[in-house]
């Protein structure tokens, strides 16, 4: 007790430093405003840990604007998670800006995770070599003098000047995910630190970076397979609940029971206070020793079986913002790294069917990609309307929600109004863009706002024909 007040008395002075300032910046609440409105709508994009900067094909050159994801989609991820740990590596720490900076005015959202080294060791795992530093949330939290801790001072150290640099040179808004997947017992942030420690360690990162001026970032509070609030920082620190769980319904550590409960007490706690859920990390890894590959081998239809149809066709689960797999990577470049999604010349058992799998996930109506995001930033002077998704496919007595209005903050517009050229085909809510798909053919969907129109067809296809 007599630490956790001297911690508090120490943070005072961040408390007052930000304590009459907004914490998010003018773009950062509209990314926020943005992203919930499509998460209400029922729409989630699709994320890939570094998708710019590691592919499986070449690991080591960073593409900058392509992706493996492009390669056989056509399209890149709308969601792009960095790391800070690779920007010890000066070279790709350019390279990665830059494909943040680019996918950014492409309309993707960006962020940021941070496996940090331990100060002992230089690992994050606590085990091992990392075993010196399963004590170091303790240590930095223990005394809130820099000056007289010299954990506290080596962390506060690494936000000055890795972290900061990053947040203030690009400036626009990202997603920060720090010290993720607490509930395990593998990172020295983790459950063997303890739930007040753990606490203790978050808040005092992001009151630090609140201090320091740091005003375009949306926290995001991530833990792993098991959704233990007592880990839970508080509502005035996170802004995005996440979630981390790999082989969902494949392993017993994450039954598909298990799956709904947990990522269901994530969505509904985002929802009752007010922020939005994401899946922040996902992906199908192959067991060392295992002679076939998981992925794309075993499982290849594990992107709609497993991930897509698990959440979205559940009411409980279905309110994600986002859904990342972890990065392609073939580090040794034999051939043997595990893939999470399909990639240019995948050659390996399964390939085929999990591409045409893949290519089902990037065709489905509410799931997106960089090219059909609808626009987060805009000139408010610019009258256009836009109109997201173009041309959907959707199945008789399918609904789907459209997306559209303004260019400039349309997920805070009011008064457009929508309209069908054939509501027998296809009839839509004139006010919410609700879309019901009545009867096979091809329909016009038109949003109208102060005598400017968008437009786009809808096909209808006869029920239980789609896919």
């Amino acid at each position: 007790m007599r630490r956790l007040i001297l911690l508090i008395l120490g943070l005072g002075t961040l408390c007052q430093a930000i304590a009459s300032q907004p914490v998010r910046d003018g773009a950062t609440e509209e990314l926020y405003a943005a992203l919930k409105r499509i998460t209400a709508s029922g729409y989630t994009l699709f994320g890939m840990a570094n998708a710019l900067t590691i592919s499986y094909n070449d690991t080591h050159t960073p593409r900058i604007d392509g992706s493996d994801i492009r390669d056989v989609t056509g399209d890149n991820p709308a969601f792009v998670e960095s790391d800070l740990m690779w920007y010890g590596d000066p070279a790709f720490r350019r390279a990665d800006l830059e494909a943040m900076r680019r996918a950014h005015e492409r309309g993707a959202v960006v962020g940021y995770c941070w496996h940090l080294g331990g100060r002992l060791t230089g690992r994050f795992y606590a085990e091992g070599e990392g075993a010196a530093d399963r004590d170091l949330a303790r240590r930095i939290v223990a005394n809130p003098d820099r000056k007289t801790n010299p954990d506290l001072d080596w962390f506060l150290t690494k936000l000055d000047t890795l972290a900061i640099p990053v947040f203030r040179e690009l400036s626009f808004p990202l997603v920060f995910r720090p010290f993720h997947e607490m509930t395990g017992d593998w990172f020295w942030w983790g459950s063997g630190a303890g739930k007040e420690t753990y606490r203790q360690l978050y808040r005092l990162t992001v009151d630090y970076l609140r201090a320091a001026g740091i005003r375009n970032l949306l926290y995001c509070w991530a833990p792993d397979k098991d959704a233990d609030f007592g880990y839970y920082p508080g509502d005035d620190y996170v802004d995005v609940l996440g979630y981390d769980g790999y082989e969902p319904g494949l392993k017993p550590y994450l039954t598909s029971e298990k799956l709904t409960r947990e990522l269901g007490r994530i969505v509904a706690y985002a929802a009752a206070h007010d922020k939005i859920a994401a899946w922040t990390e996902v992906g199908l890894r192959t067991d060392p020793g295992e002679s076939r590959m998981a992925y794309p081998t075993r499982v290849p239809d594990f992107w709609t079986r497993y991930v897509w149809d698990a959440v979205k066709r559940n009411p409980r689960t279905d309110r994600l913002a986002w859904i990342m797999c972890w990065y392609n990577a073939d580090w040794n470049g034999d051939g043997g790294g595990c893939p999470f999604v399909p990639y240019a010349g995948m050659d390996k058992e399964g390939s085929a069917a999990a591409l045409a799998d893949f290519q089902r996930l990037f065709h489905e109506n509410r799931i997106l990609f960089e090219s059909g995001m609808p626009p987060l930033e805009g000139d408010a002077a610019d009258r256009a309307l836009f109109i997201r998704p173009q041309d959907p496919v959707l199945a008789a007595g399918e609904r789907l929600t459209m997306l559209g209005g303004p260019v400039c903050g349309w997920y805070r517009t009011d008064g457009v109004h929508w309209s069908s050229s054939d509501p027998a085909v296809a009839r839509i809510d004139a006010r919410s863009g609700e879309v019901e798909a009545l009867k096979a053919g091809v329909a016009i969907l038109t949003v109208e706002r102060e005598g400017y129109t968008a437009s786009t067809r809808v096909v209808v296809l006869p029920e239980n024909c789609k896919n």
